[in-house]
């Protein structure tokens, strides 16, 4: 989804969640925003079950238009990307931004989920962070995980990326209070933010 609203919007992750949880051939993928601001303070950017991608550039910062924070999912590359121009069938321009990032993210999940399309959403997600190069430094990241989408690897079945040693933002424990997506240490308990407090989920 390359579509960002000035502010959260409750009912579009509303009808995001409600899609995700009641089917589990749906992945969301949504691009950050452009506005080096906190995705936290957007929708969909903001939303729990929204793969979100910020840009990154070649040299391993992050962009510097691109949204930033502990909402983000993964960077994917999204400086100068070529892409399909209006101005004649076979003419391409090249364009930067967060919209650039996320479809490189979309198609790697698909080349992946189509090899075995028997998982579930959440299993395939799951690779798919799994997969990620963790970057020793990107620069200028500002709380985004330093997880870089990694095709070569996802589509490689003996290769996993070790989390443990990802900057991941820090988050809270099952019982303790939450302000929103991404507080609770879900990878690791399965907890969300539900009244302002991380609940275990099944």
């Amino acid at each position: 989804m390359s579509l960002c609203a000035a502010t959260t919007s409750q009912s579009l992750d509303d009808i995001i969640t409600n899609a995700f949880n009641s089917n589990e051939n749906i992945i969301f993928v949504s691009a950050a925003g452009n506005s080096d601001q906190d995705a936290c303070s957007i929708s969909p950017a903001s939303t729990e079950d929204v793969v979100t991608v910020a840009s990154i550039d070649r040299d391993g910062s992050r962009s510097s238009f691109s949204n930033w924070g502990s909402c983000l999912d993964l960077l994917a590359p999204g400086n100068n990307i070529k892409s399909s121009s209006n101005e004649g069938n076979r003419n391409y321009e090249k364009r930067s931004g967060t919209s650039m990032a996320a479809p490189h993210v979309a198609g790697a999940l698909a080349l992946d989920w189509g090899n075995k399309p028997s998982r579930s959403a959440k299993t395939v997600i799951e690779r798919l962070l799994d997969k990620c190069t963790v970057m020793g430094n990107v620069r200028e990241n500002k709380g985004t995980p330093n997880l870089v989408l990694s095709i070569a690897s996802l589509l490689t079945t003996n290769t996993t990326t070790d989390r443990n040693n990802a900057t991941l933002p820090t988050c809270s424990s099952a019982g303790e209070a939450c302000t929103r997506r991404r507080d609770c240490c879900n990878k690791a308990d399965g907890a969300k933010c539900r009244e302002d407090k991380c609940t275990p989920i099944a």
